[in-house]
């Protein structure tokens, strides 16, 4: 799992994912469109929640796997 978990923080694909997910703003006025406000507005929560997830979907799973017993060892994979 580490292993997986390392090499997916140098994939493209995380790049790609941390790129929208890092601003917002901007995947918001680039996505977005004025008809039907409430539905777009639950469209782009859950479009830019997929991004912000598939940025980290590794490193999180790991946290879990092996923090249990060491929130010292969880903190410094933090950043």
């Amino acid at each position: 799992m580490l292993a997986v978990a390392g090499l997916f923080q140098f994939s493209q694909l995380k790049y790609r994912c941390l790129v929208k997910c890092r601003a917002p703003f901007g995947f918001i006025t680039q996505h977005w469109r004025g008809k039907l406000p409430r539905r777009n507005v639950l469209r782009l929560g859950l479009q830019h929640r997929a991004f912000c997830v598939g940025c980290c979907w590794a490193i999180m799973l790991l946290m879990f796997v092996v923090t249990a017993d060491s929130v010292g060892w969880m903190l410094s994979w933090a950043h």
